[in-house]
């Protein structure tokens, strides 16, 4: 495994506003505006708009302004769901002057989930977990702390909030009793292709791979949107699903942002083959793209970890009553591994790409009956405000252009 680390200097800054901030108090389900007409003008490329009308230095990426301002009162978050579709955070009540809503991204037209806190804090022993289908944007007016983990990722096929499809990976393949795997997704890196059928015996056979697919967006994030499922296996059984993308996480704080915890958003894995009895048993599905991640504060300091990482690529069953195995879900920690084959006639999946590590692509099945597996999952993208220092671990690496 090879990871990255990045280590720049901290950039310049801007200071907070409070009195401007929303008065609601509990989790509000109110619209909020999209920045349009008198909230100022598209402040180009990082998709925000041209002012914040509360004093920062720069504007909320991704916010108009009238949806940027930060909460009222300080938030500590223990173990619990954050719904960006329901509007929820599980056993919370938000105190009045914080809030939880529904926004229009800047210069799009697609919702996005606003948080709206002055401090944020979540504990060591803390696991939040943040599901739905739209991205968050947590807007926070002092300083965020981050010591135990945030997780927008994938849940095995299930995507992150605000996960896509622009680029899922091809279903796998089918001839005879032959099943190629499905195409690894992508996002900021290509996924890996799902593996093929190659075989002189028997007359021969050859069944191309689901290719992984195509990379979208910038380096920046300008638009704020998560990473793309794998293909589809196929064959004899019920088609197993791909792992799903990574979600879309933004953290914005008129502060600083402290991070010795865990900020993920990385890669589903894609399913393994099944064996329903049938000797035409299935292929394994490709492993999901890992999302995006975005921190933006006068301040970004991380010596933690930050991974946006691509699941493991399903392996292949045979029809020897024996699945192949599920690729794992990226928790940037370790190369998520593409799920074992069943060696009679599966191959494995591909990894996840990590890293300077591309995803691999399914192995081949050298059989006419075989059932590849599933391509692994690219890596996603991250974008922090310039000045961010790095002591930890991050993957892929940062881009550090972002505004404070």
């Amino acid at each position: 495994m090879r990871v990255l680390c990045l280590a720049l200097v901290v950039g310049c800054g801007f200071s907070p506003s409070a009195g401007n901030a929303p008065s609601d108090a509990t989790i509000d389900s109110t619209s909020g505006s999209n920045g349009s007409g008198s909230n100022g003008s598209n402040g180009g490329s990082n998709g925000s708009n041209g002012s914040n009308g509360s004093g920062l230095g720069g504007p909320v990426l991704h916010l108009g302004s009238a949806d940027g301002l930060p909460g009222a009162h300080d938030l500590a978050l223990g173990s619990v769901t954050i719904d960006t579709q329901a509007l929820t955070i599980s056993g919370t009540t938000l105190p009045p002057g914080d809030s939880f809503v529904r926004a229009t991204q800047f210069g799009q037209t697609t919702p996005v989930a606003v948080l709206h806190v002055r401090a944020l804090d979540i504990g060591s022993d803390s696991y939040v977990q943040v599901v739905g289908d739209e991205p968050l944007i947590i807007v926070a007016g002092s300083d965020v702390t981050i010591s135990g983990t945030i997780d927008a990722g994938a849940q095995g096929t299930q995507g992150g909030p605000g996960a896509t499809t622009t680029g899922s990976g091809a279903a796998s393949k089918h001839s005879t009793e032959a099943d190629s795997g499905g195409g690894g997704g992508s996002y900021g890196g290509m996924g890996g292709d799902g593996g093929g059928v190659s075989s002189s015996m028997m007359g021969g056979c050859t069944v191309l791979g689901g290719s992984a697919g195509a990379t979208y967006g910038d380096a920046a994030i300008s638009v704020l949107v998560g990473g793309s499922p794998g293909g589809a296996s196929s064959g004899g059984c019920p088609a197993g699903a791909g792992g799903g993308g990574g979600g879309a996480l933004q953290i914005t704080s008129y502060k600083t942002i402290q991070n010795s915890g865990t900020i993920l958003a990385g890669g589903g894995g894609g399913e393994g083959g099944e064996d329903c009895d049938v000797s035409d048993a299935n292929s394994g599905a490709g492993g999901g793209a890992g999302g995006a991640i975005v921190l933006q504060a006068m301040s970004v300091a991380s010596s933690g970890f930050i991974f946006a990482d691509g699941g493991g690529g399903g392996g292949g069953a045979t029809g020897m009553d024996a699945s192949g195995g599920t690729g794992a879900d990226a928790d940037g920690q370790t190369l998520a591994p593409g799920g074992i084959g069943d060696p009679n006639d599966g191959t494995d999946g591909g990894s996840g790409g990590l890293g300077a590590d591309n995803p691999a692509a399914g192995t081949l099945a050298t059989r006419c009956s075989g059932n590849a597996g599933g391509g692994g999952g690219g890596f996603g993208r991250i974008a922090v405000s310039s000045g961010f220092t790095n002591s930890g671990v991050a993957s892929p690496t940062p881009t550090a252009t972002l505004p404070p």
